[in-house]
């Protein structure tokens, strides 16, 4: 079976997703292939009893109609029901039980918008370092509105060109080549204790501060005070208003099954083989009984997984790719991945101590030891009980996450998350095809058991100790490791912050939407700039449009071609 296409998505994650919609839109026929048995990658939630976890759902911000998200939502026609966050959105408490870290640091920092309130409460706290303060709250600004000025799916040509344009943006250059910990330490003078409050809440971007790149912070740090909030509903509700029409018209579906990519030398197509992985393919166009192999032709190819699947999947074409996008897929820097401890409670979260904001319970390591290897610091159970641990309180966001009858019988929903090494070896395993495998079939299944039994125990320990009362409370608890990652979103890197945001990385390292090659974009998690839901949407819409532009005017000139042509032959 033959069908032909104007595009083949590959990757049904927020920015296949958007992609996918905002083409069909255009009127493009699109096919979205998807390796898993489900869209949505990411936003996609999960259930236990009728109670809905989200993945990587835990806020956003800057969703007002004049940004980039609210434009990115207009032009693909949804309108997503937002629930506010408190004003202070976002917490780190320093010093459990009263007992001082990170440089003599205790209580609690609120991040509390807006940025400048949030400058005007460290100078508080720091009246010392006054000047320094005001420097990276101008440098903050500079870089926020720079990043403005950006169009995505952004090149590193783009944004310096960007800074070349103005004499506001100049002063930023000197930062590209810095990570963040030298930027706070070298530029703005900053003592540790300060140094840890500004570096601690993009941890869970994957990379230490001492390797991630200062703007890259700059920007998202700005961000988060534009109006925290979440999506009513959470990612089910986003892949619900993707999907709808004339999505559903003009997107023919195929999920859980393998594919091969190729290039038609005779007619410049792309054809990928649809092959079933397990049963039938399931496709929301031929249903769960169709043939074992299709065959997809398309004149252009969206790639959102990690572009170096390429090289399994489309040989001839990774070949072909640009040597430098070559080079950027070997030079690229693997993020650290998450540990998540997933937990219902039979009390209200309110009645628990938990605050409608995220919460970070920042333990005795700084935020680099947060990196250092799992074999000199006692692995995962070690990072569960002294790393910076992220809590996110979903069921007091969102009146969907919990509701009234679930066979649990919960009445709140959270979840607990670290950095850890995506390493196999880190849950006492050699690899990912054993991990799930008895040993009576030479697998390690139970020493992973056993491991994550003693994580999760360390884990809901240090939640007693923070919120007392939620170990009695829980009803159901649950613990999503790197490896968790790896066997439902396939994550190569066991992560979802694709490459990791170093300074190279952001300079040069990671690849453009241009794979090098006339019809093949990449984009999603490995191309953006930065790692969250608005630059995944954003990244994706913004890449559709640009093939809609380049397609129309295309389409323009052949048929001013052909008019001048008809016009010659009358005459």
């Amino acid at each position: 079976m033959l069908k032909s296409y104007d595009v083949l998505v590959f990757g049904s994650g927020l920015a296949g997703l958007s992609a996918a919609r905002r083409l069909a839109l255009g009127g493009c026929r699109v096919a979205l292939v998807e390796k898993a048995a489900s869209l949505g990658g990411h936003l996609l939630p999960f259930a236990r009893g009728g109670v809905q976890f989200e993945i990587g759902l835990h806020y956003i911000a800057d969703v007002g109609a004049q940004s980039a998200f609210g434009k990115a939502c207009d032009s693909l026609g949804i309108r997503l029901p937002f629930q506010a966050l408190d004003t202070g959105f976002e917490e780190l408490r320093f010093g459990e039980n009263g007992v001082p870290t990170h440089g003599g640091l205790e209580g609690a920092v609120v991040f509390e918008g807006t940025f400048s309130n949030f400058i005007a409460s460290l100078l508080r706290r720091f009246p010392r370092h006054e000047r320094g303060l005001n420097a990276y709250a101008d440098v903050v600004e500079r870089a926020w509105s720079l990043a403005q000025c950006i169009s995505f799916p952004a090149r590193t040509s783009d944004i310096v060109r960007a800074a070349l344009s103005s004499p506001r943006f100049l002063k930023l250059l000197p930062f590209a080549h810095l990570s963040l910990g030298d930027a706070l330490r070298r530029k703005f003078g900053f003592p540790e204790p300060l140094v840890e409050i500004l570096a601690a809440q993009h941890l869970l971007m994957g990379v230490a501060p001492s390797q991630l790149s200062c703007l890259v912070h700059f920007v998202v740090h700005r961000y988060y005070f534009e109006g925290a909030c979440f999506v009513e509903g959470g990612g089910a509700e986003m892949i619900r208003q993707l999907t709808a029409s004339p999505f559903e018209s003009h997107v023919d579906v195929f999920l859980d099954a393998d594919s091969t990519l190729a290039r038609d030398p005779v007619s410049g197509n792309f054809q990928a083989i649809f092959s079933r992985k397990s049963g039938q393919i399931r496709s929301a166009k031929l249903g769960d009984d169709s043939d074992s192999r299709v065959s997809l032709s398309g004149k252009r190819v969206i790639w959102t997984p990690d572009p170096r699947i390429l090289e399994q999947v489309a040989p001839s074409l990774f070949s072909c790719l640009s040597p430098l996008n070559r080079l950027r897929m070997r030079s690229a820097k693997a993020p650290h991945a998450l540990v998540v401890g997933y937990f219902a409670t039979r009390e209200p979260l309110e009645a628990l101590g938990f605050p409608n904001r995220n919460v970070w319970l920042m333990g005795s390591l700084d935020s680099e030891s947060c990196y250092l290897s799992y074999a000199n610091e006692g692995g995962p159970e070690h990072l569960a009980s002294q790393a910076a641990l992220y809590v996110s309180t979903g069921s007091l966001r969102d009146r969907h996450a919990c509701p009234a009858e679930n066979s649990l019988k919960a009445k709140g929903v959270f979840q607990a998350m670290f950095v850890c090494s995506g390493e196999s070896a880190a849950w006492d395993v050699e690899g990912f095809d054993t991990y799930r495998v008895p040993e009576s079939k030479g697998g390690q299944g139970r020493a992973y058991k056993q491991r994550k039994a003693k994580v999760l125990e360390r884990l809901v320990e240090r939640l007693e100790r923070a919120f007392p009362g939620v170990e009695a409370s829980l009803v159901w608890k649950e613990l999503g490791t790197p490896l968790t990652h790896q066997r439902y979103l396939h994550s190569l890197t066991r992560s979802g912050y694709g490459f990791a945001a170093t300074v190279p990385d952001f300079l040069w390292a990671r690849p453009s939407y241009e794979s090098g090659i006339d019809g093949l974009h990449f984009c999603g998690a490995h191309v953006k700039p930065a790692h969250g839901i608005v630059t995944a949407l954003v990244n994706g819409t913004g890449l559709a449009e640009r093939i809609l532009s380049w397609d129309n005017a295309k389409t323009s000139a052949r048929n001013g071609r052909q008019r001048v042509e008809g016009l010659a032959a009358t005459s």
